[in-house]
């Protein structure tokens, strides 16, 4: 039997869409926000994540953000867990990959995938006090006053 090329074509499409519902650009709503740990190793930093950047908060007050290009998702079999690759750039448009764990049980937790012991809980107001930060660093990167900005 020969198959004619609008069924080949039509599964294809398929494909292809099925495919790019997967990748998308934007943060899934139940992962924006502040995220924090009261793992001693990351004292005083925090992850925020908003519809389109990745801020990183690290000890002595540096902070750091960065355009997200994509992200990928992926149900985690036998588990209500879901993976996602954060594909994002810095200024000089160099790739990163920021892979994680999410688990919407109870508010929703991450776990970063090379260190998964660690569990992120998001903060309930959302917000990170940036004052402590902005004191604490004479001068802030280019990447910290962007994302403030836009």
């Amino acid at each position: 039997m020969k198959i004619k090329k609008p069924v080949i074509l039509l599964a294809v499409l398929i494909i292809f869409t099925a495919h790019s519902c997967m990748q998308t650009s934007k943060v899934p709503d139940n992962l924006i926000g502040v995220w924090k740990t009261t793992d001693s190793e990351y004292e005083e930093t925090f992850l925020e994540l908003t519809a389109d950047k990745i801020i990183i908060g690290k000890k002595g007050g540096e902070v750091d953000a960065y355009a997200i290009k994509k992200i990928k998702k992926e149900k985690v079999k036998g588990s209500e867990e879901l993976y996602f690759v954060i594909t994002y750039i810095d200024l000089g448009e160099k790739e990163y990959k920021f892979p994680l764990y999410f688990n919407p049980a109870d508010g929703g937790t991450i776990r970063w995938a090379n260190r998964p012991k660690i569990i992120w809980t998001k903060e309930k107001n959302n917000q990170v006090n940036l004052l402590p930060f902005i004191f604490m660093r004479r001068s802030l990167s280019y990447t910290a006053i962007n994302a403030w900005i836009i």
